[in-house]
């Protein structure tokens, strides 16, 4: 038990240095899940029900600058980009896009494809024209490779797209 409360007191600590969110290690024994933390937190939420409700505001930043945009993968959530966002610019604004079941519910999508289409939906509805810079996690970032090519093929520029983890090299 000890390593695991050294574990969450270090990730309170990323936490408050990436996001600027304090709170106390009750909370996640209290908001266990990805969801309930970063409502716990106050993090915005964004759009409705369909998929698009998936935006989650990691850093409002300065405005009128295009936002990195963060995908996480399959059973992933944002908190695993908590050490990255630290080191970024203060003033760019970061916008996150978790990926559904991390409720522990069954993992709704089969596909890349569909994966990309639910995080088109989220990116469209909290900023429906380009340019869009995306970073994906693990899988986030082989979807993010499709979003950028579904974007453009609609017309949207994107600027940036990378990959953490991704597994694209070969």
């Amino acid at each position: 038990a000890g390593g695991d409360s050294l574990a969450a007191v270090e990730l309170l600590q990323r936490v408050e240095r990436a996001l600027g969110a304090r709170t106390r290690v009750s909370v996640l024994l209290e908001a266990p899940t990805p969801r309930q933390f970063t409502a716990a937190l106050g993090l915005a939420r964004l759009g409705a029900d369909d998929g698009r409700d998936a935006a989650i505001v990691v850093r409002e930043g300065a405005e009128g600058r295009t936002p990195l945009w963060l995908l996480a993968g399959a059973g992933g959530v944002l908190l695993v980009f908590a050490p990255l966002v630290e080191h970024l610019d203060p003033d760019l604004p970061v916008v996150g896009v978790e990926y559904p079941g991390t409720r522990g519910e069954r993992l709704p999508f089969e596909t890349v494809e569909e994966i990309a289409e639910y995080y088109i939906r989220a990116l469209r509805a909290a900023q429906p024209e380009g340019p869009y810079r995306l970073l994906g996690y693990s899988l986030g970032g082989l979807v993010a490779v499709d979003v950028a090519r579904r974007l453009r093929a609609e017309g949207q520029a994107v600027e940036y797209i990378g990959a953490i983890e991704a597994g694209l090299a070969g």
